[in-house]
């Protein structure tokens, strides 16, 4: 995850997601951008900054830059990432993601 200005009023946060397909044989597992949206107390969902559109085969991955343009002044340790698949909804805390790139030492 990385933060970087790019207005007075405005940053932009990259995401870096590991996808896996758990698709079987010879289907795919979708991924695009409609299944993701950061979301805070008090915030309308914030949805990423372009559309995107990936299917993955069966037994692959794939590695995605996800950029959002977020206020400057948001918290990202009171934002969370949504992903929404199918009937899998999720919700993972920006702090934890934070503190994965940068483990305590």
């Amino acid at each position: 995850m990385d933060r970087k200005p790019i207005s007075p009023t405005k940053d932009e946060l990259i995401i870096r997601l590991h996808v896996d397909s758990l698709a079987t044989e010879p289907l795919v597992s979708p991924f695009e951008s409609d299944m993701l949206a950061l979301s805070g107390w008090e915030m309308e969902p914030i949805n990423p900054k372009t559309k995107f559109r990936h299917p993955v085969t069966s037994g692959n991955s794939l590695n995605q830059d996800v950029v959002f343009s977020i206020p400057s002044t948001l918290d990202l340790n009171r934002t969370t990432l949504q992903i929404h698949y199918y009937n899998y909804q999720n919700e993972i805390p920006l702090s934890v993601l934070a503190a994965e790139r940068h483990p305590p030492r």
